[in-house]
């Protein structure tokens, strides 16, 4: 869990200034609340984001080289829209729920908030053995209070049960499309961690943070993690223009939906959100 503190934003006379104010503020905050992985504001131009260009930066552990081929690293990608928070935030639910062809999934277990239990299996062109994990999936209602509602943050991490859960799931059928063979030769991942952070900066304008900290374990090169996840992460991005466009659908649903403060998203919410 991240500390329970944000600084405020002072507004601005310019709205532009005041939205690279609260750029620099956010990557700012965001690199002091993960002691891991230090993210200098001078490694990231607002200007670029404020431009609506997609930015990806590996983070190295403090004291070790990008280049080299060990070490613990984690990625971001950083990217401003011109959509509403809400809409963005109900995309990137979405997102995660459609994972393409290679990934299946089964949500083990539902809690308050949004929170949720995943599985996940990945499956990886030869001879690379394929990936499983377990995630804890939940909202950063902490970090959303502490902004004032400013800052919305879905975050996950491995599961501490992670593999009794989906052995468990698997015998009484939640996971199904894998055979138990493939289950025993796919490798669990060591590490995986992360977070989709979104930024309301007002006038219809949002700021995406995606990051992600996993090891595939076994012996791939960190070389080609970083490229793998590099991708990934840009292919997510890139995907949210879509998802955006059809999110208001994404409450039409069975299942509740809820907002980083935990709060169910009404049909009354997302329109008042497009007419706004």
């Amino acid at each position: 869990m991240l500390s329970p503190f944000w600084p405020a934003v002072a507004p601005a006379a310019n709205p532009a200034d005041d939205q690279d104010v609260a750029i620099e503020r956010f990557i700012e905050t965001w690199s002091n609340q993960r002691e891991q992985y230090r993210l200098d504001l001078a490694d990231i131009d607002a200007g670029e984001l404020a431009a609506g260009q997609t930015v990806i930066r590996v983070l190295s552990s403090p004291g070790e080289s990008q280049l080299e081929d060990s070490g613990n690293f984690g990625v971001l990608a950083m990217k401003v829209v011109d959509a509403p928070r809400l809409l963005v935030w109900l995309a990137l639910i979405a997102d995660s729920e459609e994972l393409d062809g290679r990934f299946t999934r089964a949500v083990l277990a539902k809690g308050p908030t949004g929170s949720t239990v995943r599985y996940q299996h990945i499956n990886l062109p030869w001879p690379v053995r394929d990936r499983h994990w377990v995630i804890a999936v939940e909202n950063n209602v902490d970090l959303a209070d502490a902004s004032d509602g400013r800052v919305w943050e879905r975050q996950w991490q491995l599961h501490d049960r992670g593999r009794q859960l989906f052995g468990s799931a698997y015998e009484d059928g939640t996971i199904v499309g894998l055979t138990e063979r493939q289950l025993e030769k796919s490798i669990y991942l060591p590490t995986n961690r992360g977070s989709w952070t979104v930024l309301d900066l007002g006038q219809n304008r949002t700021l995406i943070a995606a990051f992600v900290d996993f090891t595939l374990g076994g012996l791939i090169p960190d070389r080609l993690v970083r490229a793998f996840t590099k991708r990934e992460l840009k292919d997510g991005v890139a995907r949210l223009d879509g998802l955006i466009e059809r999110a208001h659908t994404n409450v039409d649903g069975p299942s509740p939906v809820y907002d980083g403060r935990g709060r169910r998203i009404s049909k009354q919410d997302v329109v008042a959100i497009k007419l706004d």
